[in-house]
């Protein structure tokens, strides 16, 4: 008898929580209006595992904003399953693509909210919405093009150090549905033969991949450093704030030692409070797991790359990176 009533609760909590979903959803689409307010976008994008959700989170502390959760994954989104576009596309900044546009018009619109994009997002946040913060892990490969067709503030664009991305990866076994899947028009990454890689050099050549496009047209987003973010907080998001001309949310200095829901996810930690940001545990994490030949190998392929500011340092170079030619192209 028990394990019936066990078995009806998950369903009418399974039923709830899509009924909040849709209800939500709904709210928030409405509140667009008939004509979009793209000052109220703040666009967040970044690879996997590379800060994306922590700085979100943070970021979410601005009063009345909302947090849109990853839109572009079609894995948890069946309203995406006919759309016409491809998440592992790369559009270039001047391209005219009138399908595409009206895509992200629509996502805007937050015409394809679900459970997933909504499931940061309490009923009693929807009714007053000042700012919808948009984070990505799937939007490198078009953030150039998203600037420049669209009038949002500049987008943040968040980077981690690739052997701490690929030593969590390698961990979560995350990022093989991506590989080799990616045709881009820079020499680098048709001379790779994919075939003699290893899985850390092949996750590295994805890290590049994710990295080096949006790099190489900067100027339409804020570079913001994972790694910067952790030893120099206060610093990084004064900045993002003072480009954005938002006033600074007076509690968010304060939970800058909270990880994300993602990292409690994912290390079976359910007591939030159980936890808090080690700094030097955070950066020195990846020399640890991994071995010297594999970081060898990974930084051996970013170096070839031309993003050789990071090195095996825990910090990259924050002049190149943060200057208007990281790539020395």
């Amino acid at each position: 008898m028990f394990k019936i009533y066990k078995k009806k609760v998950k369903q009418l909590k399974k039923k709830g929580i899509r009924l909040k979903s849709i209800l939500i959803s709904k709210i928030l689409a409405n509140s667009i209006g008939k004509s979009i307010d793209y000052n109220k976008y703040l666009i967040i994008a970044g690879s996997g595992r590379s800060g994306t959700t922590w700085l979100a989170e943070l970021l979410n502390n601005i009063p009345n904003s909302v947090l849109i959760f990853e839109p572009l994954n079609i894995d948890a989104n069946p309203k995406l399953d006919n759309s016409e576009f491809n998440v592992n596309k790369y559009l270039d900044p001047g391209e005219v693509s009138q399908v595409d546009y009206n895509f992200f018009e629509n996502l805007f619109r937050l015409s394809f909210l679900c459970k997933w994009d909504t499931k940061f997002i309490s009923i009693f946040d929807v009714f007053k919405v000042d700012y919808y913060i948009i984070k990505f892990i799937r939007a490198n490969l078009i953030i150039n093009w998203l600037s420049e067709k669209f009038p949002i503030k500049k987008p943040i664009f968040i980077i981690r150090h690739p052997c701490a991305v690929v030593s969590s990866l390698l961990k979560f076994k995350w990022g093989n549905d991506k590989i080799n899947k990616i045709n881009l028009p820079f020499p680098f990454f048709r001379d790779i033969d994919h075939n003699q890689l290893t899985q850390e050099e092949k996750l590295a050549l994805s890290w590049c991949e994710d990295n080096y496009v949006p790099l190489s047209t900067n100027n339409s987003f804020i570079v913001v450093s994972f790694e910067g973010l952790v030893v120099y907080p206060e610093k990084e998001l004064n900045r993002i704030f003072e480009l954005w001309n938002i006033p600074v949310p007076k509690d968010i200095m304060k939970k800058l030692n909270i990880p994300s829901q993602t990292y409690f996810s994912k290390n079976n930690n359910n007591n939030m409070n159980d936890k808090k940001i080690n700094s030097t545990e955070i950066l020195t994490k990846w020399k640890i797991q991994l071995e010297k030949g594999q970081i060898e190998k990974i930084l051996k392929i970013v170096n070839k790359s031309g993003m050789n500011f990071y090195t095996d340092a825990l910090e990259p170079d924050y002049n190149r990176l943060y200057g208007k030619n990281p790539l020395n192209l």
